[in-house]
């Protein structure tokens, strides 16, 4: 399993599962791909209607956006285009207008140094926790729906709310080291 392309598929699916406006803009692009190109990496993001899929791979894609890992971020989770993006504009316009809001993201800096470099691999790992934070979002959400006495043993929904706790509190954690390094980078 690529953790790239899982983390992104959380975060896209956390997002049509809270937001009316990505679920619909899901059901717009049904059979429709959109390909993030690095030069190390391509991931394929295949809408279904309500679902999505995220996955490496060759294959065509109707929307291309093309650029370093800190740019292809910066154009998806930001409103300027850093990133080279080819072919269907208007679908990935579409795509970033109803799922930007739960990919918000810090400024970032075009690299020219190694500093900067740092910073911007904070802030892919800043998105990374916002999205997964959206992605737990969505499955407590979920889950506290599922334990109403339904689908789940409730004290199965408290041992799973519990876990989701935990991991919460991990990525905070994990956030107050990031500035914490960045702060000492800056003295």
């Amino acid at each position: 399993m690529n953790p790239i392309a899982e983390t992104l598929r959380l975060a896209l699916s956390a997002a049509i599962a809270t937001s009316a406006d990505a679920k619909q803009c899901s059901e717009r692009l049904a059979g429709k791909t959109i390909a993030l190109e690095t030069l190390d990496q391509r991931l394929l993001i295949a809408f279904e209607a309500g679902a999505v899929k995220v996955e490496p791979g060759d294959g065509e894609a109707d929307a291309t956006v093309r650029g370093s890992p800190a740019a292809v971020i910066a154009t998806i989770a930001s409103e300027r285009e850093t990133a080279a993006v080819l072919g269907d504009q208007a679908l990935f316009d579409d795509f970033s207008a109803s799922f930007r809001p739960h990919l918000d993201r810090p400024h970032v800096k075009v690299a020219g140094s190694m500093k900067d470099l740092a910073h911007d691999a904070g802030d892919a790992v800043r998105l990374g926790g916002r999205a997964a934070r959206s992605a737990l979002d969505g499955l407590s959400d979920a889950l506290r729906n599922a334990a109403k006495g339904y689908f789940v043993d409730p004290a199965e929904a408290e041992r799973l709310a519990g876990e989701i706790a935990e991991l919460r509190r991990r990525m905070d954690e994990l956030e107050e080291r990031l500035q914490a390094v960045e702060g000492g980078e800056r003295r």
